[in-house]
């Protein structure tokens, strides 16, 4: 990015700020706490070719619930590029586009 465009950027962030005032600490923490949650959700299905469903991410990430995970899921299939591959017994099975 050159350098022209930086300035403009930080020019117009930075009067952004001055008219919305700072940003809410709830909603920033939410927003560390959901970005967390989708990189594990992220990180798990991409590293264990075995863990394909909620049930089965649930099992490795006991730190978040099953709803949170099925969001997180919903979450990487709208911006991510998650498909749903198959389904095993009652839940449906996850993989990146392209990977099994």
């Amino acid at each position: 990015m050159s350098e022209r465009k930086q300035k403009y950027y930080k020019e117009a962030l930075n009067k952004l700020k001055e008219e919305r005032g700072p940003v809410n600490p709830e909603l920033r923490e939410r927003n560390k706490y959901r970005t967390k949650m989708v990189r594990a959700v992220s990180k798990i299905i991409s590293s264990k070719k075995n863990v394909k469903t909620v049930p089965e991410m649930h099992e490795y990430l006991q730190d978040y619930t099953p709803e949170e995970i099925f969001l997180s899921v919903m979450y990487l299939m709208k911006y991510g590029g998650l498909k749903l591959i198959n389904k095993k017994g009652e839940y449906p099975e996850y993989a990146f586009e392209g990977g099994n």
